[in-house]
């Protein structure tokens, strides 16, 4: 199982959007199945090719409420960003920014939605989900 970053920071827009950019380069990192039972913090790129969008809240971790799914609109431009490790090649990243805090009509191909969706454990509330879907 293909897992994109280990880490207990906040993944935001930007992280979201540069994963979904890396994805069309390196399709190692996209899930084709749903990761189970994972119970630490952990970030999964996931094929909706492949996974149902409503599969992806059956992971085997028990019952989970929503709390939340605001989208917003974002635009995406280009920019030659350096490579985080030294002596790779330069990866293009797009700057991103946000439009609206809600959803809002596309009016050209460097627009799109980014919905999030937060989930809260019925009985372990520390425990958390978010899947954003871009």
């Amino acid at each position: 199982m293909p897992l994109y970053e280990r880490t207990a920071r906040t993944f935001g827009i930007t992280d979201v959007v540069k994963a979904v950019f890396r994805s069309q380069t390196d399709s190692g990192i996209l899930c084709e199945e749903q990761p189970m039972k994972v119970k630490y913090n952990a970030v999964f790129l996931i094929s909706l090719k492949h996974v149902p969008m409503k599969d992806l809240v059956a992971d085997g971790n028990g019952t989970f409420t929503n709390t939340g799914q605001p989208t917003h609109t974002i635009e995406t431009c280009s920019n030659e960003d350096e490579s985080e490790n030294e002596g790779e090649e330069k990866m293009l990243y797009p700057q991103v920014k946000v439009l609206a805090r809600t959803k809002r009509p596309l009016k050209c191909r460097s627009h799109f939605l980014l919905q999030q969706y937060y989930y809260r454990h019925t009985e372990q509330t520390r425990f958390h989900r978010r899947i954003y879907i871009l």
